[in-house]
């Protein structure tokens, strides 16, 4: 893997590797110590707070200000900047242009200060532009990018669809027993809505004949033919009413189509559920009917549309308040409201470790209830009340100043901070036998990525998040052959200095034509979302470079070998599988960590990073020519100093213990799925 090298010294030139292979103050307003801790409001041993916000007894009373202040959701006297401050308020911004702190712009930089994917983040929270990667990536929170607060109103406010899903009958999909899977054996399916429906006319029939109370009658004589087809019966019916169920939900949203077949998890019920669980942040690796989706489906309407309000406000709370402790490093999530906000445990995938030693608990939901019980979001019914009371309010910057918890004792402007990834159980042997079939291997430990605060002399574990490491992944090479390549993730010490929001990737002249388009409408177009920058880019949202050190001071040189941690869309990988070297994040938690960057270490605004990429590309068996352009890297924040970070080796497991280098071919056989995978994730 070619290397890129900076100097301390001088002006920073940053490259980026052909894929993985002035300070900010947080806007908790109040004064702090050295240590931290609010300068009017304490915390005690357990985190909450000891004040509740109020002057000083004794103190001059502030003059009002234009900025409201609400608490116990009700509105106060409106205070100014410095009252804020003085009192130790938050300062929130509800408004439906907000963006996180990794989207701040510099105007004194001029054209360089400014942020080229910003308005793209606005533009997609606000509904007004939609992926043109995936059709069913219409809902964006799963990615990435929360809904703004207008949207969210809308949702709530729509009766009519409430209605309808309140009118859908769900006993047989809270009865389900096992998760269905859409595209399973289509024409059994068919022929089980067939046999149930025929089944149930004919014994119905006889039992009409009979003048008996209900078909369940025939159960009393097992062994005649009408008692063995009730049985079958019901084996078959609740399976094809638990599907009619899910339909019908899925109508209500309006995403069902017409071509679908009643009762059958077809291609189309398929798609509109990976709709439905990307509006509900619900991962589920195959578009199942799984756990998690069928809670879901089974939830009250508003109560689903006030989550996701509570989950838009989370964002906006821990990118005003600089909190970023989850309770995934201690194992203790909490909730908002009595409400566990992830539906989906997919999102808790380390809670079958052990909790780390001093780990920070979940201060991120203690936060978001506090911001929402001032703003009285207490339920759906007052929530949709106060937006729509502030419905005419709308713009893109409505600030607010609410009383919440002050943050912990080691928090500050410049925190002591250190990441640790360890690599988990790693396995360098090639994943097939000679005669082509798999290599079965367990993996018990999955990568992690941990950031540690050291204060007062001890390490306090803040976050612990499932991530990824290199592994065989499928290549194109240049003359079309199809095989594997292992990709190997650096370790040993690392550091964090270049934070770059709305990252771009410039494919390596190496990548086949085809990987970088996508057909559309019988069409052939560039396939930008692959480069970026975007939420569905190889980067995601943000992401930090793994820079090597050699030597100190102003002789201090940077070293990047192609490594990054960076935000994703691969969440399969994430979960189950491995990266092309680079340490992936869910593009929330990616940006959640960039946020918590800019608050806490001091740093530098370099910004926008000019690219110069011009490259004609021809679709595979045409004449047509297409060209990607590519003038900008993503904006950059230069930490100053960087952030030590220690890869571990992890548990080197097989008889393997070393990566095998270079390109090993694929049995033919083997081909057509490993160019599928390729091409559907191309990223580092």
């Amino acid at each position: 893997m070619a290397s890129n090298t900076t100097r301390a010294a001088g002006l920073t030139l940053v490259l980026f590797a052909s894929a993985c292979a002035g300070s900010s103050s947080p806007t908790r307003i109040g004064a702090t110590h050295e240590d931290g801790v609010d300068d009017e409001t304490m915390a005690d041993a357990s985190g909450a707070p000891t004040s509740d916000a109020s002057p000083r007894r004794g103190a001059a009373a502030d003059p009002p200000g234009d900025i409201p202040f609400w608490s116990d959701g009700t509105a106060g006297v409106p205070v100014t900047e410095a009252s804020a401050a003085r009192r130790g308020l938050t300062l929130l911004d509800l408004g439906e242009g907000w963006t996180p702190t990794i989207f701040t712009e510099d105007p004194e930089l001029g054209p360089r200060g400014h942020q080229p994917y910003r308005r793209h983040f606005v533009r997609y929270a606000n509904e007004e532009e939609r992926s043109q990667r995936d059709p069913t990536e219409r809902y964006l929170e799963l990615y990435g990018i929360s809904p703004s607060f207008a949207i969210v109103r809308a949702r709530l406010a729509d009766e009519e669809r409430h209605r309808c899903h309140e009118a859908v009958d769900d006993s047989a999909l809270g009865a389900l027993d096992d998760a269905l899977r859409p595209g399973a054996d289509p024409d059994g399916q068919r022929r089980r809505v067939v046999a149930v429906r025929v089944l149930r006319r004919r014994l119905e029939g006889i039992a009409a004949r009979r003048h008996l109370a209900s078909i369940d009658d025939f159960a009393s004589n097992p062994s005649s033919r009408e008692g063995q087809e009730l049985r079958r019966l019901q084996r078959m019916e609740p399976v094809v009413h638990a599907i009619q169920a899910v339909q019908a939900h899925l109508r209500c949203e309006g995403t069902l189509s017409s071509r679908s077949r009643d009762g059958v998890l077809d291609a189309w019920t398929g798609r509109a559920l990976r709709i439905w669980q990307s509006r509900h942040m619900i991962i589920s690796l195959a578009s199942r009917v799984d756990e998690a989706t069928r809670a879901s489906l089974m939830m009250d309407s508003r109560e689903l549309d006030f989550m996701t309000l509570l989950r838009a406000l989370r964002e906006r709370v821990v990118d005003a308040t600089g909190i970023i402790e989850d309770g995934s490093a201690s194992n203790q999530w909490g909730t908002v409201l009595g409400r566990q906000l992830q539906i989906d445990d997919e999102f808790r995938g380390v809670g079958h470790l052990p909790p780390r030693p001093n780990g920070a608990p979940d201060l991120v939901s203690r936060e978001t209830e506090a911001a929402a019980r001032a703003l009285g979001w207490t339920d759906p019914a007052a929530a949709l009340a106060w937006l729509n009371e502030h419905a005419a309010d709308r713009a893109d910057h409505r600030v607010v100043a609410l009383p919440l918890p002050p943050p912990p004792a080691y928090h500050s402007a410049h925190m002591d901070l250190h990441v640790e990834i360890d690599r988990g159980d790693v396995y360098y042997a090639f994943p097939y036998t000679s005669d082509g079939r798999p290599r079965g291997v367990t993996v018990r430990n999955r990568p992690v990525t941990t950031i540690f605060a050291r204060y007062e002399g001890r390490d306090i574990p803040l976050v612990r998040w499932n991530t990824t490491i290199g592994g065989w992944q499928p290549e194109v090479n240049p003359e079309g052959g199809v095989g594997l390549r292992y990709k190997e993730s650096d370790v040993g010490p690392r550091v964090w200095r270049d934070l770059v929001a709305g990252p771009a990737w410039l494919p390596p002249p190496n990548t086949p034509d085809d990987e970088l388009l996508q057909r559309s409408g019988g069409q052939w177009r560039v396939n930008r979302s692959i480069t970026g920058p975007g939420y569905d880019s190889a980067y995601g949202l943000a992401m930090v470079i793994h820079h090597q050190v050699r030597g100190e001071g102003e002789d201090a040189e940077y070293i990047d070998n192609g490594i990054r941690s960076h935000g994703s869309v691969s969440y399969r990988s994430i979960l189950r599988g491995n990266s092309h070297g680079c340490h992936r994040l869910f593009n929330h938690l990616a940006v959640r960590m960039g946020g918590f960057l800019l608050h806490h270490r001091t740093h530098r605004i370099s910004g926008r990073i000019p690219a110069s990429l011009r490259r004609e590309l021809t679709p595979e068996g045409s004449d047509e020519t297409l060209v990607l352009e590519l003038d900008n890297r993503g904006f950059l924040f230069e930490l100053d100093p960087p952030v030590p970070v220690e890869v571990l080796a992890g548990n080197i497991r097989g008889g393997q213990q070393r990566p095998l280098a270079g390109f090993f071919p694929l049995p033919e056989e083997l081909q057509a799925a490993a160019r599928a995978e390729a091409e559907a994730d191309p990223n580092p």
